[in-house]
């Protein structure tokens, strides 16, 4: 009867060694280089199991091989597509929840605070609908700037959770120069400009609770 072969695990060493690696093959983010590693790990368990006279470093050059002349970048760039198309899922969903209960409520409050402010500032509201569109697209800017504290680049924050200033992109074509705004633009695009940028904020923060909890590890 043939006894069975023994199966091989990577020491400590050996998976940092996978770490700087993959690192040097240009995947510089954290969360990527575990999953790439975790197959790379795996793979060569599995090759020097079946080839116990196999070395770490041959095993490790036969698995990479499989991946092409391109290398990681395949992954990279089919996580960073599907990273991103979350995070518009989850934009556009947050979205539709300010026209929903109980979020509905708050949209009508915006659009109520509006309503007044456009009456107690009627006589200069071209003045102050830039002072109000600038400091509703800061303020939350610099909030994410400040929270930062990564140690380690992650991709699911680079491109699944990035910040993008969404409003001052279409500024130019929804604010032509020189218009003369009267109390119903002030408060239809202020509103627009408020629930694009409070979608963007909480799709921001609930991918970043997401990547807080998975990889912590990449945080102060």
């Amino acid at each position: 009867m043939e006894s069975p072969k023994a199966v091989y695990n990577l020491s400590e060493k050996e998976m940092q060694s996978l770490f700087r690696f993959v690192e040097k093959k240009s995947v510089r983010w954290y969360d990527l280089q575990i999953e790439i590693v975790d197959h790379l790990a795996s793979s060569i368990e599995n090759e020097i199991s079946l080839n116990p006279g196999m070395s770490f470093e041959f095993a490790l050059e036969k698995i990479y091989k499989g991946f092409g002349i391109f290398g990681f970048a395949k992954i990279v760039e089919e996580r960073q597509n599907y990273l991103e198309k979350a995070a518009k899922k989850r934009w556009w969903s947050e979205i539709r929840n300010m026209f929903k209960w109980p979020e509905v409520t708050l949209s009508l409050l915006i659009v109520s605070v509006l309503s007044i402010l456009s009456g107690f500032l009627k006589d200069n509201l071209e003045i102050y609908f830039y002072i109000i569109y600038f400091g509703i697209i800061l303020l939350p800017a610099i909030h994410v700037l400040l929270s930062k504290n990564i140690k380690k680049p992650l991709l699911i924050l680079e491109h699944g959770s990035r910040y993008r200033f969404i409003p001052v992109f279409f500024q130019p074509f929804i604010i032509p120069s020189g218009l003369h705004i009267s109390s119903i633009p002030f408060i239809i695009f202020l509103f627009i400009t408020i629930l694009f940028e409070l979608a963007t904020f909480r799709t921001y923060n609930s991918i970043r609770k997401k990547a807080e909890a998975l990889y912590p590890a990449a945080f102060n």
